[in-house]
């Protein structure tokens, strides 16, 4: 009988580790994303498939299936979720990331289009809903400092809740003309995703009132700053000098704390499955700004740039609008989104006196004008009496 060696173990280990390094290597499904808050979406889904729809957390094994079978895995994976009433945003973030790990990252020849046709249509009554002029004034009387930035953040610019925790003071530019902020969207992001866009006076104020609230409680604020930082114990220097941003959860709990106090757009019973209010909790005020700048007549192209919406029917570098061309169609919208009515008169009233200084300045120049052509008339005028007058004289021998 063979007696295994401590050099015939060596030799075996050796050859073990060869055949691994010779194995493809397993990309995970947060492999090859940018964004950190879209990594940490496909993991959690994607951990959600191992556990109830893989029923295994070995990726290898999970490798090792054939094609069909990982597809009718998938299929009956998004089978379930549909009948737990599952929302279809929430089932197709479910599947983008398991298609992601597969087909993208792990090269597995898998039929999209057959496993995207069980993605359930989307039957919710919300999806075109936005919040009225009357509910955001109300969950604005009701909320704090920091919501309440939030709030007129998403109001104003139609930002996506996922941009509103990148921001950085930096990312504010002054307007002192308008008295309103431009605002670099997604600056800490891969190219392709920045946009700037435009807040209101209004959403300025409240800004300006924010970090003055933190700058009195000793916080040091730089350029790098987070815009909207997480809560902290005032009583802890420490923890104020050393801001962390509010994740996208914090901000999603402060909205919510925040309808609940208004009484606005409460979870209702009798809706869709999967739906829980009548209006999405954020997205309600993109659509509301996007609908204000509609109203307001601001050009499509310009509010798509505005609002980080890509071009349609063309790439997005096509039409390259000019910083001046975008903000002279923001200010049309200004009044329609704001929220407060006494900034919203205060800013008419701004506006008509712009107006009127403009109107006053042309009619002064036209006076002016007129002013320049009688005087050169008149000149002309008297010059040509003269001259007229010398030849009368010459004419009848007056001396």
């Amino acid at each position: 009988m063979a007696v295994e060696t401590e050099t015939d173990v060596k030799l075996l280990n050796h050859a073990q580790n060869e055949v691994k390094s010779l194995s493809p290597r397993i990309y995970l499904v947060t492999d090859g994303l940018k964004s950190k808050y879209t990594k940490r979406d496909y993991r959690l889904a994607f951990n959600q498939f191992l556990r109830d729809g893989a029923k295994t957390e070995d990726l290898q094994v999970l490798l090792d299936y054939k094609s069909k079978a990982i597809e009718q895995m998938i299929i009956g994976y998004i089978e379930s979720l549909r009948d737990k009433g599952k929302a279809r945003n929430t089932i197709a973030l479910q599947v983008a990331a398991i298609l992601h790990f597969f087909v993208v990252m792990n090269d597995v020849p898998l039929n999209k289009r057959k496993i995207t046709r069980f993605i359930p249509p989307d039957e919710s009554t919300r999806k075109d809903k936005a919040y009225r002029v009357e509910d955001i004034g109300a969950i604005l009387e009701s909320c704090d400092e920091r919501t309440r930035v939030m709030v007129l953040l998403m109001a104003s610019t139609a930002m996506r809740l996922g941009a509103v925790p990148e921001l950085r003071v930096g990312d504010l530019t002054p307007v002192p003309e308008y008295n309103l902020y431009k605002i670099d969207v997604y600056s800490q992001s891969p190219v392709s995703d920045r946009y700037f866009s435009y807040c209101t006076p209004e959403c300025k104020v409240a800004i300006d009132t924010y970090l003055d609230y933190r700058r009195r409680l000793h916080e040091t604020i730089t350029d790098k700053s987070p815009l909207i930082r997480e809560l902290f114990n005032v009583r802890k220097p420490y923890f104020i000098e050393a801001p962390r941003p509010a994740t996208p959860r914090i901000i999603h709990l402060a909205l919510e704390k925040a309808l609940h106090k208004a009484g606005v757009n409460q979870p209702t019973m009798g809706l869709v499955k999967g739906k829980r209010r009548e209006i999405a909790l954020s997205h309600g005020y993109r659509k509301f700004a996007i609908t204000m700048m509609n109203k307001a007549g601001v050009k499509d192209t310009h509010r798509r740039y505005l609002t980080g919406h890509a071009q349609v029917g063309q790439d997005a570098s096509y039409v390259l609008p000019t910083e001046e061309e975008l903000l002279a169609e923001y200010v049309k919208a200004i009044p329609l989104l704001t929220i407060d009515d006494k900034q919203r008169i205060e800013q008419e009233n701004n506006d008509l006196k712009t107006v009127q200084a403009e109107d006053i300045a042309a009619l002064k120049k036209k006076v002016d004008h007129v002013d320049a052509m009688m005087e050169a008339l008149k000149g002309a005028i008297t010059a040509k009496s003269q001259a007229s007058w010398i030849g009368l004289k010459e004419a009848l021998g007056w001396e």
